[in-house]
């Protein structure tokens, strides 16, 4: 297996985790910074979230916990949180078209449809 220099792809991010693990712990310690939050906040619409209060950050931090998890173990095996992301946007999908077929199958009126169709 080679060995690639990401020496280039050291942001602030990891330089700020970096400084925090440095003043805390081992100095010689390996450790691995997750970036899942940062990739993420994107598809998860948090990219506009702004957190003001402790309970605001401790709410945050819980639900990227749950969405993380449940992303990354939606099989249960562990698996990559981009899968996992992508299978439940499937099923969302899914339960959209069921839903919506369902409306039109109980004779649901064509301006109804089309307001659920956005």
């Amino acid at each position: 297996m080679s060995r690639r220099d990401l020496t280039l792809l050291t942001d602030f991010y990891e330089l700020t985790m970096m400084q925090g693990y440095f003043k805390e712990k081992e100095k010689n310690e390996t450790v691995i910074f997750d970036v899942f939050f940062r990739q993420s906040k994107t598809k998860l619409a948090l990219d506009k979230y702004q957190i003001r209060t402790q309970t605001g950050i401790e709410r945050y931090w819980l639900i990227m916990s749950l969405v993380h998890y449940m992303c990354c173990t939606y099989n249960g095996t562990y698996c990559s949180f981009e899968e996992g992301y992508q299978y439940f946007q499937r099923k969302i999908r899914e339960e959209q078209v069921t839903a919506l077929y369902q409306s039109i199958h109980k004779g649901m009126p064509l301006e109804d449809v089309l307001k659920l169709v956005g």
